[in-house]
């Protein structure tokens, strides 16, 4: 076989006792140490702050090699960066969001009154082929996560088995704590595929300048605001 890839006999046999490079070794010890930092921060650091933790321990090693040797382990932040709003001197009351609803619907939203104690109520639950989903009292980004998770389960059970269904959103009462959360629930809501398969939506808010502007404001029909659940329930069953 030698002969015939000439190829000598000396490194053909060498090849079975090849040991790891002196390079090799450091990684491997390196991606163990990272794996560990990572795990006592319970997934938080990414590679910027696995680095500085690694310097620290007089591991000398580029932040290049960190992040190289992070995405070759598999190993990310589960934190998603906080978008920080320039700061301000002036007092703000209200804070107004316009978002594009799949480039035909402009809705408005509010910060709201954090004077109200609302508990918390973040599911999703099933009437029918009506989908009621609640994301309502003082919610955090990690609230927002939790919720798309059950919301998106949901939705996609209709969708793979070949079948519309309405959306009942209830953000009567919701309560962001940051800007951050707005922005994520945003993101995280206006998905084409889910709303591409729904044949109407309510959203239930509250009572207010912010809910009469939007009705009269809003222009498609199988779109509608409401702030009674009663009412935004029948409507959605009756809408064909």
């Amino acid at each position: 076989m030698c002969r015939v890839l000439k190829v000598p006999k000396s490194t053909y046999y060498q090849s079975f006792h090849k040991k790891p490079s002196v390079y090799e070794v450091e990684n491997k010890k390196i991606t163990g140490r990272i794996c560990a930092i990572h795990k006592e921060s319970d997934g938080r650091y990414g590679a910027p702050k696995i680095h500085a933790q690694l310097l620290k321990e007089g591991v000398k090693v580029s932040i290049k090699r960190v992040q190289r040797l992070m995405k070759k382990a598999g190993i990310r932040s589960n934190i998603t960066k906080k978008y920080r709003p320039t700061p301000t001197q002036k007092p703000v009351v209200i804070r107004w969001r316009v978002f594009d609803f799949i480039g035909f619907l402009r809705i408005i939203e509010t910060k709201g009154d954090d004077s109200k104690l609302i508990e918390k109520n973040v599911n999703t639950e099933v009437s029918g082929d009506i989908i009621v989903t609640h994301l309502i009292g003082q919610i955090k980004i990690e609230d927002v996560n939790d919720w798309f998770n059950g919301f998106e389960k949901v939705c996609w059970q209709f969708i793979s088995g070949g079948r519309e269904y309405k959306l009942l959103v209830d953000r009567k009462g919701y309560i962001p704590d940051h800007f951050s959360v707005q922005k994520e629930w945003k993101d995280k809501f206006f998905n084409y595929t889910i709303l591409k398969h729904s044949k109407a939506i309510a959203f239930l808010l509250e009572e207010g300048e912010i809910m009469n502007h939007l009705k009269q404001s809003n222009t498609k029909g199988s779109i509608e605001f409401f702030d009674n659940y009663e009412q935004a329930f029948k409507w959605l069953r009756d809408f064909k």
